[in-house]
């Protein structure tokens, strides 16, 4: 992600046994979400149109929601 990029965490889920990390985007109030296949505690899966890239998490930032 771009600096001044994030994502906030809504929910998870499986997809053919694997798991699915679901994200909204920056102050997103739609209910378009960003699902993220689970690869380990620090890298993330995405997939499109133009192939798949990994996001790599260098730091977390746990807000209370509100």
């Amino acid at each position: 992600m771009k600096d001044g990029y994030y994502l906030r965490y809504v929910g998870m889920g499986t997809e053919d046994g694997k798991k699915v990390l679901l994200f909204s985007v920056n102050h997103s109030q739609g209910k378009t979400c960003y699902a993220f296949n689970y690869i380990d505690r620090n890298t993330l899966l995405v997939g499109g149109r133009q192939g798949c890239s990994d996001i790599i998490i260098h730091r977390l930032d746990f807000r209370a929601a509100g």
